[in-house]
């Protein structure tokens, strides 16, 4: 199993890596733009996105085949992936990038977004706040990971699944949740932001080396 946990090198790779290891299971994440779709209830959805996905052959191959003449404002949130990888969640820097590329989904009324970069959902309380309670978010890349997981949970490191569900959290749904943002690349102390894990509980991952 090889996972492309990255919209823009789904689009850029995924289909001449399947041509290179046919025989290998390999699995991309594009943006959410069909469930996007069936969830609004005015028509009009939004992607956030970087520039080289919204660019890109396959993903213009995506909206014509699921979009038809319905109305998708395509975001391109330049430098937003870069500045989650610099700054901790609420920074301020980073809130303002968030405002910037979501005031023009504001005003395009759109009342669901689709999450077309696995960064994104690092800072999707922001990427809510900013839109508004009232606009859906769309996040397929978790879902994706997480049915592979399940099938195999042994590809994703069981060591690390078992440190995370039976020592740092209580349920078993929020450490399959950890383990899937790990696997998809999600940095580490990103990952400790957005599921509030305490110091304790960051040097025992470290420790035992769960981190996959």
């Amino acid at each position: 199993l090889l996972v492309v946990a990255c919209n823009t090198a789904t689009a850029a790779a995924v289909k001449a890596l399947r041509a290179r290891w046919p025989a290998m299971a390999v699995v991309g994440i594009e943006p959410g733009l069909k469930p996007a779709l069936a969830a609004t209830r005015c028509g009009r959805v939004g992607v956030m996105a970087t520039s080289a996905t919204l660019r890109s052959a396959r993903f213009h191959a995506l909206l014509s085949r699921e979009a038809g003449d319905r109305f998708v404002h395509l975001q391109a949130c330049t430098g937003l992936a870069d500045a989650i990888e610099r700054h901790d969640p609420g920074d301020a820097a980073l809130a303002d990038l968030i405002e910037r590329h979501c005031a023009p989904l504001r005003a395009a009324g759109v009342d669901a977004v689709a999450l077309g970069c696995t960064h994104y959902p690092l800072v999707v309380d922001e990427i809510q706040r900013a839109l508004g309670a009232s606009v859906r978010i769309i996040d397929t890349s978790e879902a994706a990971l997480k049915a592979h997981y399940a099938k195999d949970p042994s590809r994703y490191g069981v060591a690390a699944h078992s440190t995370i569900r039976n020592w740092l959290v209580p349920t078993r749904a929020t450490a399959d949740s950890i383990v899937v943002a790990l696997a998809a690349g999600a940095p580490w102390d990103s990952v400790c932001a957005r599921f509030a894990l305490r110091e304790a509980e960051r040097a025992t991952c470290a420790q035992t080396g769960s981190i996959v």
